[in-house]
């Protein structure tokens, strides 16, 4: 059976897709897929980083030493892609939905998240969308973590959370 092929750029779009296949190839001739959110070569990436691995590592540098050039983009890639930025926002907003059980306190995590302290997040403990287990939307599941701390983390889950939780 033929494998099917990747769907072109709107296609990708509404599929939710983060790659696509592309009808021209590259500035470097390369046929492969392209992301969808950058249309960069996957293949050229791959190269870059594969040349010098340090990329990655540096380009988080600068935007640590650049927060507000950081943050202007972000605001003007924001105001161009208004139905992009609805989109992530209801798509997010969907899944807390679907993480949240009927028997959740709505008023209660509405609550949580209004007494974050200035400088935290409000944090999953167990991520909703983890690698190795996923979490529910729920209060006991939530915390309070500096906004570095919570940044690093990402969506990891460390085993031993409820318990340091527990004790404190």
């Amino acid at each position: 059976m033929p494998r099917p092929t990747p769907p072109d750029l709107a296609a990708a779009r509404l599929e939710g897709r983060t790659k696509y296949q592309p009808i021209k190839p590259c500035k470097n001739g390369h046929t492969g897929l392209r992301f969808v959110a950058s249309r960069a070569c996957v293949e050229c990436l791959n190269a870059k980083y594969a040349e010098d691995p340090q990329i990655g590592w540096r380009i988080r540098s600068w935007e640590r030493g650049n927060i507000e050039a950081v943050r202007a983009s972000k605001s003007r890639w924001k105001r161009v892609h208004v139905q992009q930025t609805r989109a992530d926002t209801n798509a997010r907003r969907r899944k807390l939905r679907e993480a949240r059980p009927a028997w959740a306190d709505a008023q209660a995590i509405r609550d949580f998240y209004r007494n974050c302290p200035a400088g935290y997040h409000v944090d999953h403990i167990v991520p909703l969308r983890g690698d190795t287990v996923s979490g529910l939307h729920v209060e006991s599941n939530l915390q309070y973590l500096p906004a570095k701390e919570n940044q690093l983390k990402t969506n990891r889950f460390i085993g031993d959370a409820f318990e340091h939780r527990e004790a404190a």
